[in-house]
């Protein structure tokens, strides 16, 4: 299939990509630097929130690269072949930073032993199932409405578990803690539940009725939505990690 784009909208992409880059890349170095700010104890989740940014920032220049190899002029090619452009790239992303944000979250409040590990064992496998259905319906078209049904659900199940359990964990955190945790999780929900909606605005009967619209509008809310979801997700991840640090006796130096 391919798409004609105006010369302002193959700007409005590329251009979006080259910002979640830079963003994403300056928030992991951010995130490294406040190391000397955060006890020992909590420094693994600082790393791996980085790491989280890194790989994401590699997506997106995985798909700046497939982008333009899949542009002729103006015109896009989208599809599953070897010079097509697909978002294949960001779910195989995905499988590995969404289970990584699920880690952070446990380990930020400084939960251990069984408490941790019944978390991540319920929540890790429905995220990578979840992520793989997608990674099958955006590669094949007519399966899109299927797996985006399954994945849903499983989106459910995840959504589920991290209110339920994670309330009687909180009642163990501090005051402070407790609302920015809750504020996070909330934010993080709210911009996860945009997804399944860009999911299906790439399938061809919405390309084909919108004119290419729902292509640039995708792409461009995916960056928006990514950059939230993984860089303002990592800052208050470093915040709510110093909060820590600072009640479990840690100088406080502003």
């Amino acid at each position: 299939m391919v798409l004609k784009l105006t010369a302002t909208a193959w700007s409005l992409v590329t251009n979006g990509y080259l910002l979640a880059i830079m963003a994403l890349l300056a928030t992991a170095i951010y995130g490294l630097s406040t190391q000397s700010r955060i006890l020992f104890k909590y420094r693994s989740v600082v790393v791996l929130a980085a790491i989280m940014c890194v790989i994401d920032a590699l997506s997106y220049g995985q798909l700046f690269s497939t982008f333009l190899s899949a542009s002729t002029g103006n015109n896009l090619s989208i599809g599953s072949g070897h010079s097509s452009f697909s978002n294949t790239t960001r779910y195989a992303a995905w499988i590995i930073t969404v289970p990584l944000q699920i880690v952070i979250l446990v380990g930020v409040l400084g939960l251990k032993g069984k408490i941790s590990a019944a978390l991540k064992s319920r929540l890790i496998p429905a995220i990578v199932i979840m992520m793989s259905l997608g990674y099958i319906g955006e590669a094949s078209d007519p399966l899109k409405i299927t797996v985006g049904i399954l994945s849903t659900l499983l989106f459910l199940y995840i959504i589920y578990l991290l209110i339920k359990p994670f309330e009687s964990l909180l009642i163990e955190q501090s005051p402070d803690v407790q609302i920015q945790f809750r504020r996070l999780r909330l934010i993080i929900i709210s911009l996860w539940c945009t997804y399944p909606l860009f999911y299906y605005l790439a399938s061809e009967s919405a390309l084909a009725a919108s004119e290419n619209y729902s292509f640039i509008a995708q792409q461009t809310l995916f960056v928006v939505v990514d950059l939230l979801s993984k860089c303002y997700f990592s800052i208050q991840i470093f915040k709510i990690a110093h909060l820590k640090s600072v009640e479990d006796g840690m100088p406080h130096h502003g």
